[in-house]
């Protein structure tokens, strides 16, 4: 049928885009000494981790990867089971007393047995659904904040404490600089939709209705701050007002949320 037909047609879109930024990508790196990344990415929808995985394997790391999600995702059948497999990190982000050791535990453990893995983060939390955008909202309503449109404000409790336990590891290697122990790159996901507002997912996907262009973009955020929690919050919200500055130009302007400009 022809959604069968786009929807092969989306799939190796992907599968080319990952063999052509494999053989070209500057951020390849599998030196004896390449540092662990970690890629901290908005979150606009349930699929953005099917698009940074390209960038993962541009940069040789994506046997090596590691997200770090919300730990609802443990339950999903057969999906949930992999993840956990693999060596994912989960977080509920409602209990410290649990978060905090395991993020480290995992991250040790990961630069263990690989040290250049790579970690991937999502600070919002949470994708751009209608519900969490009427939180985010609120949120800022009640703090006397600009409202945020193309993305959520950032947490960063479990960013803090990855980088402290990949600085705590490089440094015990005998890496020397623990601040240069690990890599942080800025990692910007901005869609062209398939119809203007349709956030992509597993159901359009599976209808053949794949967005008709996703953009990648990828920079360096220098020297990580001290692994602290105040002083990683203010680095992401930073990092975060220029991502909504982007997206925002991206996306046509204030709070439309459409499909995308040059």
């Amino acid at each position: 049928s022809g959604a069968v037909q786009r929807n092969m047609l989306g799939m190796g879109f992907v599968l080319g885009l990952a063999y052509g930024l494999d053989r070209a990508s500057p951020l390849r790196s599998r030196a004896p000494r390449a540092p662990p990344l970690v890629f901290v990415c908005n979150h606009r929808c349930r699929v953005d981790w099917m698009y940074v995985w390209i960038v993962c394997v541009a940069a040789g790391r994506a046997g090596a990867l590691k997200i770090i999600l919300k730990d609802s995702l443990r339950a999903m059948p057969a999906v949930g089971w992999a993840m956990q497999c693999l060596g994912f990190v989960f977080l509920s982000r409602r209990d410290r007393e649990k978060d905090v050791p395991r993020i480290r535990r995992m991250t040790r453990l990961s630069l263990r047995g690989d040290p250049a893995s790579a970690f991937l983060i999502f600070p919002e939390g949470s994708d751009m659904s209608p519900a969490a955008m009427e939180r985010a909202h609120r949120y800022a309503a009640q703090r006397g904040l600009a409202p945020r449109f193309q993305t959520l404000f950032p947490k960063s409790r479990g960013l803090a404490h990855c980088l402290a336990a990949a600085a705590e590891g490089g440094a015990s290697a005998g890496a020397g600089d623990a601040a240069r122990a690990v890599e942080v790159c800025d990692l910007t996901v901005a869609y062209r939709d398939f119809e203007d507002g349709e956030r992509p997912n597993e159901l359009t996907f599976l209808a053949g209705r794949f967005p008709r262009e996703v953009h990648l973009r990828v920079e360096p955020l220098g020297d990580p701050p001290a692994p602290t929690e105040a002083a990683v919050a203010a680095w992401v919200r930073a990092s975060f007002d220029r991502k909504e500055d982007a997206l925002r130009r991206w996306y046509g302007g204030g709070g439309g949320g459409g499909g995308g400009g040059g």
